[in-house]
């Protein structure tokens, strides 16, 4: 299969995924609710709670493995820049993750997301080079957070859909939808990539923090906390948006 046909797949299910968190999120944010599930395994399982939610949720799965397969192959382009590979690998353990858990959801595993992720970094942490290594991972993804925050500011995205297809005016507007999801993922980011520095500096791996908690931490800020969870929330669906039109319409390089 060509790279740029794992890519599209890649995009579409992470779009899927995206928009079904931030509905979910945003309105749980608008009616006040706290929502334990809230984050990512949450969103599989609205998904698999759908029509054919079973189908939609294999399908989804599938664009996982074939978008950790795409970053895998561009992790082997030497004529990438380190930094790039870098993210690439990044993107492997990434997806590799959201597969485990799309596989788990369909077969009903009753462990949930959370207690593997607190497992894992327990076992990390006790590694001599272990609490280097969740600094370095928080650094980085603030780092990431604050790139997509400067796409979303600047409006120079790195991943641009072609625009051949789509009349004038609506590729404006998906082009603003994309900055406002990118700048809200950004925020996201930034919050998660605070609370892996915090784990490393506790060595206390009950302080993760996944897209759920984030979103939660950002809703009990004192000073419109609520609104600013909602927004971001919406943010993120806008975001699924964006992985869409990329999927639908072809990506070319910003």
């Amino acid at each position: 299969m060509r790279r740029a046909a794992l890519a599209r797949l890649g995009f579409a299910a992470t779009g899927v995924l995206y928009v079904a968190l931030g509905a979910t999120a945003a309105r749980i944010a608008v009616a006040g609710a706290r929502d334990p599930a809230l984050g990512m395994g949450g969103a599989l399982r609205v998904l698999l709670r759908q029509p054919h939610g079973r189908i939609l949720l294999t399908a989804v799965a599938a664009g996982f493995a074939a978008f950790g397969l795409w970053h895998a192959l561009e992790a082997r382009n030497a004529r990438r820049m380190v930094l790039e590979r870098l993210g690439h690998l990044f993107g492997v353990a990434g997806y590799a993750a959201l597969l485990w858990s799309a596989v788990t959801t369909l077969v009903h595993a009753r462990r949930g997301d959370g207690a593997l992720q607190q497992s894992a970094l327990a076992w990390l942490l006790s590694r001599p080079w272990g609490v280097a290594l969740v600094e370095v991972a928080g650094a980085a993804t603030i780092g990431a957070g604050l790139f997509e925050i400067g796409q979303g500011a600047s409006g120079r995205l790195r991943n641009r859909f072609a625009t051949q297809w789509l009349p004038r005016t609506a590729a404006r507007f998906l082009h603003r939808v994309a900055r406002f999801g990118l700048a809200s993922r950004g925020v996201v980011l930034v919050v998660i990539g605070f609370f892996q520095v915090r784990v490393a500096r506790d060595l206390d791996p009950r302080e993760l923090r996944e897209i759920g908690g984030a979103l939660n931490v950002l809703s009990r800020l004192p000073a419109g906390g609520v609104a600013l969870g909602a927004v971001v929330a919406a943010g993120l669906a806008a975001y699924g948006v964006y992985m869409i039109v990329l999927a639908l319409g072809g990506r070319r390089r910003g």
